[in-house]
């Protein structure tokens, strides 16, 4: 299944910001082995995984469920009698 460009877009920020702010969690305020460090870091791809997905599925079942655009009006031709 391919995401267009804003989904992708969206998703891309998003898994960025997390990233970033998971990153300076390890690396500045926990001071974590690398035992720690790796657990932490299988802690948040497991729980960034599925926040991803479940953001993902949010904005289909959005795109989804929002109205159709209505089809554009076209005069029809006389009836004939």
């Amino acid at each position: 299944m391919l995401l267009n460009f804003p989904v992708y877009q969206a998703g891309f920020s998003r898994l960025c910001d997390m990233v970033f702010v998971k990153g300076a969690f390890l690396l500045v305020i926990a001071d974590p082995s690398v035992e720690e460090l790796a657990l932490w870091t299988a802690w948040f791809i497991i729980t960034g995984t599925l926040r991803l997905v479940s953001l993902l599925c949010r904005d289909r079942f959005e795109w989804v469920r929002a109205p159709a655009a209505p089809a554009p009006c076209v005069a029809s031709p006389p009836a004939v009698h």
